[in-house]
């Protein structure tokens, strides 16, 4: 891994070149009469900072952090979307790909703080196919997000796990006289993940879904339905298995009570028997000398 001295020592010198014999040239960057630096220099500062290795994966997205709320492409990832929105500290990594085919009049719409990890790829189909993704989002390696005929939308604080597909399109196959190549692409309707979504790993969601709010798709599901706000879905086709437990008390959330005898303020069990307002044991207790 690159020390920090030798990251120190890659970055080139800031202001003009010194001349021979000449007198040392201001130090900090060139300054504009109000006395800030001038925006060509840290639009080219910004540039050479992209450029360095910041780390190994997410180490450079935690470095990032640091730099203030520019979004960040890396310098490997292949962009080719003339209409990329980013909000403040998206990160791109390296080796993603952006990719609008011809024809595509739609945009990809990247929220505060998202972030795509590398390899996956996001395409953007012929028409007013759009890919929309809310804050705190994080889309890990290997992803497929392909919007064509439908539209994505993702919301906010989702978890989407590596090598997970959304595909709202389908390929026509309804003729066998032509490959199914030629076919034109069919469509349900847009997918739609609101926010607080967890995909898991290789899950799969077809064209015409939404998965409700809070819900949490298992592994390996080929998601053909709606699913509820929520649910718990898994199998192919998923399914619903059961639901996320509502908020509570403590004990309501794990299903059990308190063990033991109800404890008084001090956290000690009370002595004797429950006793009236008035401190006499109830009517209903023995007294003292019945049999």
């Amino acid at each position: 891994m690159l020390s920090l001295g030798r990251l120190a020592a890659s970055i080139p010198p800031l202001g003009p070149p010194r001349k021979q014999g000449g007198s040392s040239p201001p130090l900090g960057p060139p300054r504009e009469q109000g006395g800030r630096p001038s925006p060509g220099w840290l639009a080219g500062a910004f540039t050479r900072l992209a450029g360095l290795p910041l780390g190994v994966y997410k180490d450079k997205r935690k470095l990032l952090h640091y730099i203030g709320d520019r979004p960040y492409v890396s310098p490997r990832a292949q962009i080719s979307c003339s209409n990329l929105t980013m909000g403040p500290k998206c990160f791109v990594d390296d080796y993603v790909t952006l990719y609008a085919h011809r024809g595509a009049q739609g945009g990809v719409y990247l929220d505060r703080d998202v972030a795509i990890y590398r390899w996956s790829i996001i395409e953007l189909g012929k028409g007013e196919c759009n890919l929309r993704i809310g804050s705190h989002t994080h889309i890990q390696s290997g992803c497929t997000l392909n919007a064509f005929v439908g539209s994505i939308t993702i919301g906010a604080n989702c978890m989407i796990a590596p090598r997970c597909v959304l595909t709202p399109y389908q390929h026509g196959f309804s003729d066998i006289g032509r490959p199914m190549r030629e076919q034109p692409l069919t469509s349900r309707g847009d997918i739609v993940i609101e926010d607080d979504v967890w995909l898991g790993s290789h899950a799969c969601v077809m064209d015409g879904v939404t998965i409700g709010r809070g819900a949490v798709v298992g592994a390996g599901a080929v998601v053909t339905k709606d699913v509820p706000p929520y649910a718990i879905a898994g199998g192919i086709p998923a399914r619903v298995m059961g639901f996320r437990p509502p908020p509570g008390p403590p004990h309501e959330q794990g299903g059990r009570p308190p063990l033991g005898p109800p404890r008084e303020q001090g956290g000690r069990p009370p002595l004797g028997p429950p006793r009236e307002q008035g401190g006499r044991p109830p009517s209903d207790s023995p007294q003292e000398g019945e049999s």
